[in-house]
């Protein structure tokens, strides 16, 4: 659970009653949410298997701070996914994900880009890329470029760092 200032909870209720979610799991906020306001929601997803969690912290973006979250060790990819679903088209349709891209959060990614209710893929995060592709014809190499969307947000040691750096200094 999110625990900065609880002051309002919301609990979850998702559609599909076979898809398991922890008791109790509810999503904290700091203030009354806004359902109208375009929040910033931060997903790092884990494996679901009791070790490392998954983490969903929504954040204003006129302030920048957290103002409401929850993380779960024990839901599984399919419980993401439909927390996600959930949250960006009952609860807070406005929402722009900023999804963590390792294996599930690309699994994540995909899932939402797929749904017809919502347009989902207009409010994931992306960075756009120039793509090489390089091919021989005989003896003469033709390299075609071409831009393509990066859905999620790439981590590693080196940009979690520079992170936590930028924002110690905020």
């Amino acid at each position: 659970k999110y625990t900065k200032k609880n002051e309002v909870s919301l609990p979850i209720k998702l559609r599909d009653p076979s898809i398991a979610i922890p008791a109790g799991l509810d999503i904290a906020f700091t203030e009354m949410p806004d359902p109208a306001k375009v929040y910033l929601l931060s997903i790092d997803t884990a494996g679901g298997l009791g070790l490392d969690y998954t983490a969903f912290t929504f954040i204003d973006p006129d302030t920048l701070e957290a103002v409401g979250g929850f993380k779960t060790n024990t839901s599984d990819d399919e419980a993401v996914k439909e927390l996600t679903r959930y949250i960006m088209v009952d609860l807070f349709p406005k929402t722009i994900a900023v999804i963590e891209r390792n294996y599930l959060g690309i699994v994540l990614i995909n899932y939402l880009i797929k749904l017809t209710e919502a347009n989902l893929e207009s409010r994931i995060f992306y960075i756009e890329k120039e793509k090489v592709a390089e091919r021989t014809v005989g003896r003469i190499s033709v390299k075609n470029k071409k831009r393509v969307r990066v859905y999620g947000v790439d981590t590693s040691v080196t940009s979690r760092e520079t992170m936590i750096r930028h924002l110690f200094q905020l």
